[in-house]
């Protein structure tokens, strides 16, 4: 999961949430300076989280928690592909060839977009695989 903070580089937002936190971001453009350019993220890129199998639930739920202290007043960009992030956001642009498809919350494009259904059932289809 990709996260920026407005106003914070990505090297600033990793510092914040490393120093009161605990939680290890790697800011940059990890590898993948066309898809940030896509993303609107390039040249500096996000600060990205690992989730793997062994990340509990418990753990999500506090950078979570933490995450919403840190984007108090503040604008975040949050780039992700789990259903579950998606619907946690206040808002969702969902993307497609390069170009933005649809805007909204996660139930209004879920009401609207064919192609955002389409990928939420891809998304689950892979998950459960």
């Amino acid at each position: 999961m990709g996260i920026n903070l407005a106003g914070f580089a990505p090297t600033e937002t990793a510092a914040l949430l490393d120093e009161p936190f605990d939680i290890a971001g790697r800011a940059g453009l990890h590898c993948a300076p066309y898809a940030h350019k896509h993303q609107g993220t390039f040249p500096n890129g996000t600060v990205r989280l690992s989730v793997g199998l062994l990340t509990t639930a418990e753990e999500m739920r506090e950078a979570a928690a933490e995450l919403r202290a840190l984007a108090r007043d503040r604008i975040v960009i949050i780039v992700a592909h789990r259903p579950g992030t998606l619907a946690a956001c206040d808002r969702v642009i969902f993307l497609s060839d390069g170009t933005i498809a649809a805007c909204g919350t996660h139930s209004q494009l879920v009401g609207k977009s064919f192609a955002y259904r389409a990928y939420l059932a891809i998304s689950e289809s892979e998950i459960h695989a």
